[in-house]
């Protein structure tokens, strides 16, 4: 037989079976049409369903990552139920809550147990659930850390969650912590330790108020009295000092006026109603218009005095003592 013969009983054969079998499924066409529509619209249903649970899984992540206290991450759950961010946002509200229960353990009792009792419930919670072997590891090791900072005495809960950890993932990277803490537990002092800090009972402390405007009361801050001034004390001048210079004697009038008067050693102190200045001693007067008087001796001082400016003088009269410094002299004109 030729092959083109054979090829053409070879299509027509085959359509001859594609005959019979159009023949076999016309009575079920549209039951086929049906169902071929059918499946099309679950598989585009699938599809856009695993889209979304993919967008929602990861802003429930995100939320997760921005959440900053147990109320942000308790929403998150709330908002995301069934997945698994939802579970995880619960582990991490219990780690937060037991975080804050420790902290105020020592300031504040009460404070403390309730955050103790809210992170105990949700690893019971998250125990009770059908989870990842990853989030059951975690919540038994919180479990375990819960049940021993709130046992109060008695350590057996604590023990058992921490057997139960290292039973059920012997090869987690908490097991020797957990062994570690149930050889602790089991010493007699534990149980004694935790029975008398449960007697304690912490309370915050008042926060103070200002003390703006109120006067200070510590008596290292007091102002010191003020020395007793006696007003009606004797008047008189007080005597001059050893160590003060003495005062310059007046130099006779050239024109019938008295020059000025030296400037004194120190200054005086401000004269008050009661007390006179004591200091400096006052000025002789100057003589008035007479005879030429013999000029008066000057005490010895104690220190050098820088010499007054001197006035022209035809001659300069020689100093009663050697050792002070002469005067200027003027003439004295006679009386008229």
């Amino acid at each position: 037989m030729k092959s083109e013969e054979r090829h053409q009983l070879a299509q027509n054969d085959l359509q001859v079976g594609i005959n019979r079998w159009l023949d076999r499924i016309e009575p079920y066409s549209n039951h086929i049409l049906g169902g071929a529509v059918v499946a099309t619209i679950v598989a585009v249903a699938l599809i856009l369903w695993f889209r979304s649970s993919s967008a929602t899984s990861e802003a429930g992540w995100s939320q997760i990552a921005s959440a900053r206290s147990v109320d942000a991450l308790l929403q998150v759950a709330e908002e995301n139920p069934g997945t698994a961010a939802a579970n995880w946002a619960r582990l991490q509200a219990a780690r937060q809550a037991y975080s804050t229960g420790i902290e105020t353990a020592l300031t504040d009792r009460k404070s403390s147990d309730e955050s103790l009792k809210q992170a105990k419930d949700l690893y019971d919670e998250l125990l009770k659930a059908r989870t990842t072997p990853e989030l059951r590891e975690e919540a038994l090791k919180g479990m375990g850390l819960t049940l021993e900072a709130t046992s109060g005495g008695d350590v057996a809960e604590a023990i058992k969650a921490y057997e139960l950890l290292i039973k059920e993932f012997p090869q987690s990277t908490f097991r020797d912590y957990a062994a570690h803490r149930v050889e602790e537990l089991k010493n007699p002092q534990a149980g004694e330790f935790y029975a008398w800090f449960r007697k304690q009972n912490p309370k915050p402390a008042e926060r103070p108020l200002p003390n703006d405007g109120k006067p200070a009361t510590d008596s290292s801050l007091s102002v010191p009295a003020l020395p007793e001034l006696d007003l009606k004390a004797d008047t008189t001048a007080a005597p001059k000092a050893d160590n003060a210079a003495p005062a310059l004697p007046a130099v006779p009038p050239t024109d019938g006026k008295a020059p000025p008067a030296a400037p004194p050693a120190t200054p005086p102190a401000p004269a008050t109603e009661s007390t006179p200045a004591a200091t400096p001693m006052p000025m002789p007067e100057a003589p008035k218009a007479t005879p030429p008087m013999p000029m008066p001796e000057a005490p010895a001082p104690t220190a050098p005095m820088p010499e007054p400016p001197a006035t022209p003088a035809p001659e300069a009269a020689k100093p009663a003592d050697p050792g002070l410094p002469a005067l200027p002299t003027n003439p004295v004109e006679p009386p008229k």
